[in-house]
């Protein structure tokens, strides 16, 4: 009985006390407002300890105090906001720690519950558990994937940008600049004007609805017809393979066309059926045979159609210039080689002024040449992180680039029997 009536005492206190708080509170600048707001958390506590039920008044005079430590707090917030360039919403962050917020005050729990909470939500939305989700308006679309499987030269590609040309609008993705070019002047050559976008140059075509592309230049927010993705097995490489992970996942693109050799197939086809894409797999296989050569390569061996594959722009120029000086004429291919420079080597390769061409692996990524014989002049590169010997397909995939049907119709694959 005792307790009850000190209880109501006290209510009485807080009763005669707010509108006195209240005047206090509205007349106090923001910088002057955290006592306030502990005091007002203080009786709010006292409060809710209370018999309250049993005193008249106790829940509106409840809510009173909530009502101005609300007031107060939005406050806080405002000028937090303010000073911060944040947008944080004070109903969220109450409706969400009401305890706490009693409790604690609001910027404490903006800092421990609020903020962690916000961070945590964003990153399980752009780091999903499984990539695939990151990517929710390419998971909206009903995709069809055309899987264009095989060994090197066997037109996987070819067959892929002619369903590009006969789009509204579309996209080829390349491995490399020199293969987004060789593309980007195919479809201008035939008619259909296209962009060319890459890390080192943009040329911009008026009218055009088509891009050619490098593989990391790929906005994800445009949404394209017909997309073709070349080199597939690259979504494997250590350094880039998730620009193409990120290609196949997040075009926005009704139809997908995906070229690259065949021991990608199993990967493609978990990634695919985990997106619920559907697909179809064409498997290409070549008309034209290669023939290993097991006698070793000799530099006095060269003959025409020949190409020596070196591991650096250093060692092409090295061996140009060793077979210029024996009179031998020859052509260069190299990543960051000038348009003009490559139109100008192609052209003296194919038409035979060049006898021999010395090339980096670049040419195994999709480069189309009349060459009789590839030669490795070394079986090591490399690869942004350690020089290593070359894995199994990158030796397919650049000796595959022998052989051409009406010209050549045996492939031939040579090597040095030192490290040249």
């Amino acid at each position: 009985m005792k307790k009850n009536r000190r209880e109501v005492r006290e209510f009485q206190v807080f009763k005669e006390q707010l509108n006195n708080m209240r005047e206090i509170v509205s007349n106090t600048k923001v910088a002057n407002l955290w006592s306030h707001e502990a005091a007002v958390r203080k009786k709010l506590k006292a409060m809710k300890a209370m018999q309250g039920e049993n005193i008249k008044g106790y829940r509106q005079l409840y809510v009173d105090y909530l009502e101005l430590l609300d007031d107060i707090s939005i406050r806080l917030l405002e000028d937090y906001n303010r000073k911060n360039k944040t947008d944080f919403v004070f109903d969220e962050i109450k409706r969400e720690n009401l305890d706490d917020y009693v409790g604690s005050g609001i910027m404490t729990v903006l800092v421990t519950s609020h903020i962690p909470k916000i961070v945590a939500d964003e990153f399980d939305r752009y780091f999903p558990d499984n990539p695939k989700d990151e990517y929710l308006e390419a998971r909206a679309l009903k995709r069809k994937i055309y899987l264009h499987l095989g060994e090197t030269n066997t037109g996987k590609t070819y067959q892929a940008i002619e369903c590009l040309k006969n789009s509204k609008n579309g996209i080829y993705l390349a491995p490399l600049r020199i293969l987004a070019l060789e593309i980007f002047e195919r479809m201008n050559e035939s008619g259909v004007k296209c962009d060319l976008l890459t890390g080192e140059e943009e040329i911009i075509i008026e009218g055009a609805k088509h891009q050619s592309a490098t593989v990391e230049k790929l906005n994800l927010e445009q949404e394209y017809e017909i997309a073709v993705i070349d080199e597939i097995q690259m979504l494997g490489d250590s350094q880039r393979g998730a620009a193409w992970t990120r290609a196949l996942l997040g075009l926005k693109c009704p139809e997908i066309h995906v070229c690259g050799a065949l021991n990608a197939k199993e990967l493609l086809q978990e990634i695919l059926e985990s997106c619920e894409d559907q697909y179809d797999i064409k498997e290409y296989v070549r008309n034209v045979p290669l023939q290993i050569e097991e006698k070793p390569f000799e530099l006095k061996d060269t003959k025409q159609g020949d190409a020596l594959i070196v591991f650096s722009k250093k060692r092409v120029l090295e061996t140009a210039k060793m077979f210029k000086s024996k009179n031998i004429a020859t052509s260069m291919i190299y990543g960051d080689l000038p348009p003009e420079v490559r139109k100008m080597q192609y052209h003296d390769f194919v038409e035979g002024t060049n006898k021999i061409l010395v090339s980096t692996d670049a040419i195994g990524m999709g480069v189309n040449l009349p060459i009789r014989r590839i030669i490795f002049m070394n079986n090591k590169k490399f690869d942004g992180d350690e020089i290593r010997t070359l894995t199994s397909q990158e030796v397919k995939q650049i000796a595959g680039r022998a052989g051409r049907k009406g010209i050549y119709n045996v492939g031939y694959v040579a090597s040095t029997g030192n490290q040249y």
